[in-house]
């Protein structure tokens, strides 16, 4: 990927991503995770009289919105190409089924009524996350373009209101490193049977449509208007997918997209509201934090960390999977909201996942399988679990669920049996080795909630519980500073910097014996040592992808200050203005990234991802009851 993704929209079983230029760069299917990424890009461009004219997100004041109740992605262009300007284009991209439709509208000043315009398609695939057995084809006529690998199936197809199909010539594009996409697709435009119809391995998918029927506005007439439909199809065959497509080009009644009630006017007065008020910005944030996690919960549970963006583990070990701790986060997040129906079916895939000894792999996919991994084991994910399961049943009984939690209790207390701690693991940024200050916080925590539901393990629990402390207190409290290490390593070198995970002992576990001023000498030593002007750190010195702020940090942040601002009123303020800081790094959309750039607040890496959201709705909810 070239470029962060901006946004997502989700059926059950299709997710899409769109690029920072408001194009589609990901679509996963019919699961969500790394495994089914099928797409490079979809880049789709005006044609006006056989030329080119490409849809630029700085020149054309590209605009992104959503509309979570309609579950569609609104992409507004002002075309402002030196020779054709002030022509409007909104896309609307909505998921429905297994397939993808972009509603695109345009306006077209008069001056340009009797010029032939149409909307060109160039498309980059790897069916199935491969390249090298798919093809790209298209049958004798026009009508539709397909790109296949095995049994995975994509078509291609555009409408509008009065035609079955309206694409005017598809073609496959053999990729050739010396050919520029700007001259490839200029070539196909003046000659499209230079290309063939069938291409494999790496090939680019080509289509245009007819010329645009503009009808006059209406309201105005100086413009005139046209709509066409992009439609996406998915399938285990070739004829699953046309008979899927029969009923979008023949306007089947059947086919129920809600779309008409977003237009241009609902587009501007969503954008003023968020701008001018913070609390529909908040609620706005909300309703997007919501999605996002259902956009990225499978079929079976599974929630992914986020979309796929590293495909190729250039820069990362990938983020498409699901891993315990970022799932037990969201589960959490939902029930502290009132979500438990969200939240059930991501607790039902972690007890699937849950191993016989009670622990947990590092990451799996969506069908549950181990998902390609570099630690075998972090010991926090456990307890997380856990904790997220005993809450969920603190008001719905679940024997399923309390089975799982004594799997892990039990597998907790063998633990620290074998020797007074927990096993040694990565930590929860899945690079220090050893033994862990917010690895045994969250053992903690489930011990403690698990005591009264296991009265036959009541005292072996209460040892366990004894273990922990005494471990933490014994091994990595710093007495001088008057706060705990962050971790010890296996030669007994104890990690001294600051930590965002520190704050764990105030939010989200209380039940660590720890008193109130050296909680408050926690929460100003992180304070101190990670706020940046933009936002918060994980940890200090970090490196990973330039060592940036996180979206979360600023949450945990934001939070503890809260919870502490019963002993010191003044960490009133200081909460709230974190968290206002915080919601405020959101794109125009509502979307959070992993990270931002420290100084500038610009969007660095994944976008979105699932903890970052999590983290917003727990806050946000917290904030509401503390007013």
């Amino acid at each position: 990927m070239s470029e962060n993704y901006s946004s997502i929209v989700a059926s059950d079983n299709i997710l899409a991503c769109l690029g920072e230029d408001g194009q589609l760069k990901g679509l996963f299917w019919p699961f969500k995770d790394a495994h089914h990424s099928h797409l490079d890009f979809s880049i789709c461009g005006l044609a006006i009289d056989g030329e080119s004219i490409w849809l630029d997100k700085i020149r054309d004041k590209l605009r992104i919105s959503f509309f979570p109740k309609e579950n569609a992605l609104v992409v507004h262009w002002n075309i402002q190409h030196p020779r054709f300007q002030n022509i409007e284009i909104i896309k609307k991209v909505i998921p429905n089924g297994s397939a993808l439709i972009e509603q695109w509208s345009f306006e077209i000043p008069i001056e340009f009524a009797d010029k032939k315009i149409q909307l060109w398609l160039l498309s980059s695939w790897k069916m199935h996350n491969e390249k090298r057995f798919q093809a790209v084809y298209s049958e004798t006529g026009e009508d539709l373009i397909f790109a296949y690998n095995g049994n995975y199936w994509v078509g291609i197809a555009a409408c509008n209101d009065s035609q079955f199909s309206h694409f005017q010539y598809v073609r496959a594009i053999q990729a050739q490193n010396n050919t520029a996409m700007g001259e490839m697709i200029d070539l196909f435009l003046r000659d499209p049977n230079h290309f063939r119809r069938i291409e494999m391995g790496l090939a680019y998918a080509a289509a245009c449509t007819q010329p645009l029927t503009l009808t006059q506005s209406i309201d105005n007439n100086n413009i005139f208007t046209a709509k066409i439909s992009i439609i996406y199809e998915f399938g285990f065959q070739q004829e699953e997918v046309e008979q899927k497509f029969a009923l979008y080009l023949d306007n089947d009644p059947s086919i129920n997209i809600p779309n008409e009630t977003i237009n241009k006017n609902k587009i501007d007065h969503q954008r003023r509201n968020i701008i001018n008020n913070l609390e529909i910005k908040k609620q706005h944030l909300k309703e997007v934090s919501l999605s996002v996690l259902k956009s990225l919960t499978d079929q079976n549970g599974g929630i992914l960390a986020a979309p796929e963006c590293d495909s190729d583990f250039k820069h990362s070990g990938g983020y498409g999977f699901i891993w315990p701790r970022d799932a037990a986060f969201c589960a959490l997040s939902l029930i502290k909201c009132g979500y438990r129906d969200a939240a059930r079916p991501i607790l039902q895939f972690l007890c699937q996942i849950q191993s016989q000894s009670g622990d947990y792999f590092q990451r799996f996919d969506s069908q549950g399988n181990k998902a390609p991994s570099w630690c075998e084991l972090q010991a926090d994910q456990i307890g997380l679990v856990i904790v997220a399961l005993l809450e969920f049943i603190r008001n719905e009984k679940n024997d399923k669920f309390l089975l799982c939690i004594k799997k892990g209790i039990q597998k907790l207390i063998n633990d620290f049996n074998e020797k007074g701690s927990l096993q040694n693991s990565f930590d929860l940024w899945e690079e220090f080795y050893g033994l862990h200050f917010y690895s045994h916080i969250c053992a903690h925590s489930a011990l403690v909630n698990a005591l009264p539901h296991f009265p036959d393990l009541k005292e072996e629990i209460k040892n366990s519980i004894k273990n922990c402390e005494n471990f933490c207190y014994n091994h990595l409290y710093v007495t001088k500073q008057k706060r705990f290490a962050r971790g010890v390593d296996p030669r007994n070198n104890r990690d001294l910097r600051a930590d965002i995970s520190l704050l764990s002992c105030i939010f989200p576990f209380n039940e660590f014996p720890i008193e109130d001023s050296l909680k408050i000498s926690i929460f100003e030593f992180c304070y101190d040592k990670l706020s940046t002007k933009m936002g918060a750190l994980r940890y200090e010195n970090d490196l990973y992808m330039g060592g940036n702020s996180w979206i979360l940090s600023g949450f945990w942040l934001a939070q503890a200050a809260l919870s502490l601002a019963h002993l010191k009123p003044e960490f009133q303020k200081i909460a709230q203005d974190i968290f206002e800081k915080t919601l405020n790094l959101s794109n125009e959309a509502g979307y959070f990234p992993e990270q931002i750039h420290s100084v500038t607040g610009k969007h660095l890496w994944v976008v979105p991802l699932a903890w970052s959201h999590a983290f917003y709705l727990w806050t946000n909810e917290n904030f509401k009851k503390s007013q």
